[in-house]
């Protein structure tokens, strides 16, 4: 794959550009005379990079002699030769395979229902999101930093068998870098670009559609100005798609700075809050049912977006509703953790909650029903339904999952109508495949019958029906689970990327999905012992990552989230068309990373899933620290806001709505499933997953101390797994980490603990 370098200067009125100029990039000062009324002086230097993966630093400085006439933008161009469609490009957290997918004008909510995109083999369908053309023609896609978990753009050739990847930082003195491809078939060429400062060209993405004005500006230079960009560069073999998403892992925070300190608040006192809060906000005394939604506080949330005639300001509406949802957002999920963890009131309501969804909430296919609002049942079609009754897959296959591990862990006193419940969900979706050969993403929540296929949208089935079977002793369906999984599997090591699990993004690439195929894969080697699933729960991993923001954020000064100091490092992006990041994995702790550290020892898992817990807290309402949202005014204490917005997509950049979302679940889940300090005694390794200033020490070589302070303003309730690297090889059963000894650290305290023998010398 030939790859040549060139350096664009591009002259703009507002965000059209009027004049460009490009010159080859060689390793020499170079003069660029007379562009927009001034001379300009190019310094283009390449080193190889000090990083143990290797790679080129460019850097690209430019000096203007004088100011000039209209604002200007520098690139930095990598040209592509020999370019076609099936060059796979990656944007992380934004654009898989270039979104080269069919696409909708669907507004907001999308549905397969609505659009008329149904059928057994519907193929991966997109809203109008900023995409690569599917025809040869000329494309242009544009993006900035903000819209990226890592600000990089990677490239598979599939004819020479070569992976690229390109990562630059969000910012430089001008202000946002732009990342752009621009292909011309004609030419059989593709141009990689990075632009100080990025300027989306006359249009953006915003209110879900691309043709929203674009506000993007370039800078007006004065006097000796400069400015300096930075790309580093890795080219390397690789022979799929997969090994592509594989070396990203590895370099992803090649160029990140280290993550500032982010506000500190255990995960335990977060958790208190959040539960108390579910007691307080989201308790139905007359159903007997935790809500998805709040009650007594209502929230203040955008309905279909309906621009102004600024086209920048949607509408919003308050929600009053008492609304449950099965799986997805975290019902017949919360009461996982409520039941292991939660105060006497939880477990008695947690208890409650799930009688009511094993006794009026599965429907005649013994699938769960979707929805739940003000006591009637609703499906999953958003109101376009023509008869049938929608329902997302994905949400069963969630409540199968948790609801099996209850069962797993009452045994023999879990009540028949758990049992009941689900064995006919498990039996449901046994039928679905041999029917279909395929689950789909959506099916007839009454008869089961396919809707909508072609998804990975229960990509966490897989590990649903590993823990079913093993709880009803159903060797049937760990054989299901086992097809199940190698068909979700070949469909993501072919297309590197999953899709379709929310249900209102019709079928785009989305980080959902892709933790719940790890999730299977690493439940799959667990349940059978096979190394395939462990290199397959690897590769999945990698996917994971492209999801996970691994930078920290430049927020506007003048944004509620730059005045709480907040970190983006360690949150995760929702989807291709949903452009923001969130606190958490949808609905999931991430355990699955955990587990996979332990089955391989690769502390790159370990470190994933500790930034993604950390970062969890900070996003917590309290009373000593509100987070306000857009017209709600603060939130109360326990709720989260599912927006990071890095993006200027829809909310302002650094701002939330005033609502409550499933973030809650999610970081319930964490404080549940994830120890807070992890040691191995033979290796001595050390991870620190909550807000604790944790040392290792030796007393007289003989055993080890660990020294944990806390050094919060609230008390901590921590768990502690202590391990050798061999135990660590043995997986660990469903709420293993709650049932560790609990130690309570105060304020400002300092506890010294005596945590195994020493290694011999």
């Amino acid at each position: 794959m030939g790859i040549s370098r060139h350096v664009r200067l591009a002259a703009y009125s507002g965000s059209s550009r009027t004049d460009e100029v490009r010159t080859e990039a060689r390793e020499a000062v170079q003069t660029v005379r007379n562009f927009s009324n001034t001379d300009w002086q190019i310094d283009n230097r390449c080193e190889t990079a000090a990083h143990p993966a290797g790679g080129e630093n460019h850097f690209l400085s430019v000096i203007a002699a004088g100011a000039t006439q209209t604002p200007v933008g520098f690139s930095l161009e990598f040209e592509i030769k020999g370019w076609t469609r099936e060059h796979f490009v990656v944007l992380p957290g934004a654009v898989y395979d270039g979104n080269r997918f069919e696409s909708r004008h669907a507004g907001y909510p999308p549905s397969a229902a609505g659009t008329g995109d149904v059928g057994p083999l519907v193929p991966t369908i997109i809203n109008d999101i900023p995409r690569l053309p599917t025809a040869d023609s000329h494309g242009l896609l544009q993006q900035l930093t903000a819209d990226l978990s890592t600000p990089a753009i990677g490239i598979y050739d599939p004819v020479t068998k070569t992976g690229v990847w390109l990562l630059t930082l969000q910012n430089t003195r001008l202000g946002q870098t732009g990342l752009d491809v621009e292909e011309d078939f004609d030419a059989k060429k593709a141009i990689l670009r990075f632009s100080a400062p990025g300027v989306r060209e006359n249009t953006r993405y915003h209110c879900f559609r691309t043709n929203a004005p674009s506000v993007d500006t370039a800078y007006p230079w004065q006097e000796n100005e400069s400015a300096i960009l930075q790309v580093r560069a890795f080219v390397f073999p690789c022979k799929d798609r997969p090994e592509l998403l594989q070396r990203f892992l590895e370099i992803r925070s090649a160029l990140a700075p280290p993550a500032q300190g982010r506000t500190l608040f255990p995960i335990s006192a977060a958790r208190q809050l959040i539960e108390e809060k579910h007691n307080r906000d989201n308790w139905h005394e007359d159903a007997g049912l935790y809500c998805s939604d709040t009650l007594g506080n209502p929230s203040v949330v955008w309905s279909e977006p309906t621009p102004a005639k600024d086209g920048t300001t949607p509408s919003f509406n308050e929600t009053r509703d008492a609304v449950w949802q099965s799986g997805w957002i975290g019902g017949g999920m919360i009461e996982w953790p409520l039941l292991l963890h939660g105060s006497e009131l939880s477990r008695k309501r947690a208890l409650r909650s799930l009688d009511f969804i094993c006794t009026q909430g599965v429907s005649p296919s013994g699938l769960f029903r979707g929805l739940w609002r003000n006591g009637r049942w609703g499906d999953d079609s958003f109101g376009y339904s023509k008869g049938e009754k929608w329902h997302l897959t994905r949400k069963s296959s969630d409540v199968l999952l948790f609801l099996s591990k209850q069962l797993l862990l009452a045994g023999n006193t879990a009540p028949p109508a758990w049992k009941f419940a689900v064995r006919g969900c498990a039996e449901a979706f046994v039928r679905v495949w041999r029917e279909n050969r395929q689950i789909g993403q959506f099916v007839d929540e009454d008869t089961g019958s396919l809707l909508v296929g072609g998804s990975d949208a229960a990509a966490i089935l897989p590990a649903a029906l590993c823990s079913a079977s093993s709880a009803l002793d159903e060797i049937v369906w760990m054989e299901h689970a086992v097809s199940i999984g190698e068909c979700f599997w070949e469909r993501f090591h072919r297309q590197g990327f999953t899709s379709g699990g929310p249900g209102e993004i019709l079928s785009a690439p989305d980080s959902e999905s892709a933790f719940g195929l790890l999730e299977s894969m690493v439940t799959l080697y667990e349940a059978t012992h096979e190394e395939i699933w462990l290199r397959r729960s690897e590769s999945v991993a990698a996917l994971c990552a492209t999801w996970c923001v691994s930078y920290d954020y430049v927020f506007p000064r003048a944004s509620t989230f730059s005045a709480l100091n907040i970190s983006t490092f360690g949150t995760v992006i929702a989807n291709a068309q949903n452009k923001h990041s969130s606190p958490g994995i949808c609905t999931l702790s991430g355990d699955s990373l955990f587990r996979l550290f332990r089955a391989t020892g690769k502390v790159i898992y370990l470190d994933l899933i500790r930034e993604i817990a950390t970062s969890l807290p900070q996003f917590v309402s309290r009373p000593d620290r509100p987070i306000t949202g857009r017209y709600g005014g603060a939130l109360p204490p326990g709720w989260i806001c599912e927006r990071v917005n890095m993006s200027d997509w829809l909310e302002p950049v650094g701002e939330i709505f005033h609502g409550s979302c499933w973030c809650e679940v999610s970081l319930l889940l964490t404080a549940l499933e994830l120890p807070s300090v992890y040691f191995q005694t033979d290796s001595s390794l050390l991870a620190v997953l909550d807000h604790l200033e944790v040392g290792v020490h030796q007393h007289s070589n003989e055993y080890w101390l660990l020294k944990i302070k806390n050094p919060t303003h609230y008390p901590a309730t921590i768990r502690i797994l202590v391990e050798t690297a061999e135990e660590a090889l043995r997986p660990l059963p469903p709420g293993a980490v709650s049932g560790l000894e609990p130690f309570e650290i105060q304020p400002g305290e300092t506890l010294i603990l005596p945590c195994g023998e020493c290694p011999p010398a």
